[in-house]
């Protein structure tokens, strides 16, 4: 099905994958699918805010596919750089909460929360900078693209975090409201009041705003 869609080099790097890793492997085969998914994305939204539209005689499904196609190579090679981005994420993440979790001021746990999506949100689209900027300029030189478009995501840093903070005031809000429900003894509040709150906080950041990321990137 993956040779179908995206070509027999996708399917080859998937068997590849499968042979060599087994089933530790499958987790990195979900995570290349997806990331394939996610470039033909980036590709349909790279020229609806360039050119306005697709082609008339192409739908947005067909030209995600050519465009990872065409771009097989580089978008491997970026979907390695979105694993590593990944696991730094993770490590400035875990030290950031470690530090916070050290120092014995009241209430900084949270705060190291909303550092840690500040971070997570800062990092995660450099990948998507640069397929982006790739699928613009037509350059196959993965590295040079690379170097260019972590410059021009580095410029753009501030409107990323601008568009965090509709998301982080509601994050804090619903925070000072749920931490004084966990902190209550037992018996003190109803069953459910919590997980309602935290039910909400999870889906508060489920919204990260990908769309409204790309169209601020003017000089793509």
């Amino acid at each position: 099905l993956i040779g179908r869609v995206f070509g027999g080099g996708a399917a080859l790097v998937l068997f590849v994958i499968g042979a060599g890793a087994g089933s530790f492997g499958l987790p990195l085969l979900r995570e290349y699918v997806l990331y394939l998914l996610r470039a033909g994305h980036v590709a349909v939204i790279t020229e609806i805010i360039e050119q306005g539209s697709l082609p008339e005689d192409v739908n947005q499904t067909q030209w995600g596919r050519d465009k990872v196609t065409a771009y097989f190579k580089e978008i491997s090679v970026l979907a390695l750089v979105d694993q590593l981005i990944k696991g730094i994420i993770g490590m400035l993440n875990r030290v950031l909460f470690n530090v916070m979790t050290i120092l014995p001021i009241p209430g900084l746990e949270g705060a190291a929360k909303v550092a840690q999506k500040v971070v997570d949100f800062s990092l995660t689209y450099v990948d998507e900078s640069i397929l982006s900027y790739t699928f613009k300029t037509r350059n196959k030189n993965v590295y040079d693209a690379a170097k260019t478009g972590i410059i021009l995501y580095c410029q753009a840093w501030e409107r990323a975090i601008e568009k965090r903070r509709g998301v982080d005031p509601a994050f804090l809000w619903v925070h000072c409201r749920q931490h004084p429900c966990l902190s209550y003894p037992p018996g003190r509040y109803r069953p459910g009041h919590a997980g309602k709150l935290g039910f909400c906080q999870v889906h508060a950041f489920r919204a990260r705003p990908v769309h409204g990321f790309l169209p601020e990137m003017d000089y793509l």
